[in-house]
């Protein structure tokens, strides 16, 4: 059975319910809902690298995830829906090979993670490792 997921909308402000309380969802206090999907898309994208990274048995660990996008312009589209979405794997890596065996595991993320599979296939993502 999935998880129950439901958005509580109270005078207009909308919240998600959590463990100890609610998460508002008004892109001032916490996230925007644009913020949400974004982070989503790369949580998801670091989960499948992190666990492709583990059971490749590569000497690397995810540190970190950056999240660049784009949106399209007012004039072109009112709700200004994302354009490019870059993720960015930040690696620590034990030796150059590691790295080159890292690198190329970017090709499974969008291919493992649901989240991304279900953007917009206009959106020009991008998956990118970079070592610290």
């Amino acid at each position: 059975m999935a998880k129950e997921l439901y958005l509580n909308v109270d005078e207009g402000r909308l919240s998600l319910p959590v463990q100890d309380g609610e998460w508002v969802i008004d892109g001032k206090t916490t996230y925007s809902a644009l913020e949400m999907l974004l982070t989503a898309s790369a949580a998801c994208g670091a989960a499948v690298f992190r666990d492709m990274l583990a059971n490749s048995k590569i000497e690397a660990e995810l540190k970190r995830v950056d999240i660049e996008f784009t949106r399209a312009d007012e004039e072109e589209n009112q709700a200004r829906p994302i354009k490019t979405l870059q993720l960015i794997f930040n690696v620590d890596a034990a030796d150059e090979t590691a790295e080159r065996r890292s690198k190329g595991l970017t090709r499974f993320v969008s291919r493992y993670c649901p989240v991304i599979q279900s953007l917009d296939p206009s959106i020009d993502l991008e998956e990118v490792v970079k070592f610290i």
